[in-house]
């Protein structure tokens, strides 16, 4: 349902929300003291990278901005993206622990799909959640780590992933006011990958509990940081946006290639049989 305070908005590949034109809005009135001097996008409390798409959350009032900027910088957001992978990953779900830049860098990643495929081996539409957000996240650790690069991502992948000058990268879910995810792991050295589906469970943190210790000093600020949200109707909502039609086509366009060359070497198979048994 509508929010006062929060905007579910879509931010195409190469549209620089930052950038965008500045112009007051006619749903933005004068008479409200609270709401952003910044319409949307201006008002947009998180960025996407230019060639990604997908969902990006924005501020209607200050109060809604500074409360969303709280949850990001606390890592109380969840951010959930669609991927198309040139390649299988190791395990149907796993956690990459790979630094990147000396920092560290933690994504968690589950299988949703895989096909053959005539031109990439094979295709893997997947789900990716970061738990940081270092740049370029998610197209290293796919292509660095899990050999597996983001189907249109050259600068990773190589000319051998090159798809119709698209990335297959979507921004799908947001959600809001979850329990903080402490993704620190080992010492931060080399990383890799870890796989099984104890690591990644459906529809819970796969980070696990935090020590017990640890949480019962948290508790006092999260009650009082989860009363605030709920007080702007933030804590708990969470938005949805399925890739677009381009993926499906994609797929569909590999699949029927796959097919296509699979029909092939199967006539060429039997051709090459009958002439042996008539020789």
């Amino acid at each position: 349902e509508p929010s006062p305070n929060l905007l579910r908005t879509f931010s195409e590949p190469s549209l620089n929300l930052s950038s965008a034109p500045r112009r007051r809005s006619a749903r933005s009135p004068r008479s409200c003291p609270s709401a952003c001097a910044r319409p949307p996008p201006r008002a947009a409390v998180h960025r996407l990278d230019a060639p990604v798409g997908g969902l990006v959350a924005c501020a209607k009032t200050r109060s809604a901005a500074r409360r969303l900027q709280a949850l990001f910088s606390e890592r109380r957001v969840r951010k959930s993206y669609v991927a198309v992978l040139a390649g299988t990953p190791p395990c149907e779900s796993g956690v990459v622990r790979s630094p990147l830049e000396g920092k560290e860098c933690v994504t968690f990643y589950r299988l949703l799909a895989s096909q053959p495929s005539a031109q990439f081996g094979s295709l893997s539409t997947v789900e990716l959640r970061p738990h940081t957000g270092r740049t370029h996240q998610l197209r290293r650790h796919c292509a660095e780590v899990l050999r597996c690069p983001i189907v249109g991502d050259t600068t990773y992948g190589g000319e051998r992933v090159r798809a119709s000058q698209a990335l297959y990268l979507w921004a799908a879910r947001l959600e809001l006011g979850v329990a903080r995810e402490d993704g620190e792991g080992g010492d931060g050295g080399e990383g890799g990958v870890e796989g099984g589906d104890s690591e990644v469970g459906e529809g819970e943190s796969a980070l696990g509990a935090e020590a017990g210790s640890d949480a019962a000093a948290a508790e006092g600020t999260a009650e009082e940081e989860e009363a605030a949200g709920d007080e702007l109707g933030l804590a708990g909502r969470s938005f949805s946006a399925p890739p677009p039609e381009k993926f499906d086509k994609l797929l569909a366009r590999d699949r029927r290639a796959w097919q296509c060359a699979t029909a092939r070497a199967g006539g060429v198979a039997g051709r090459e049989l009958a002439a042996r048994r008539e020789s």
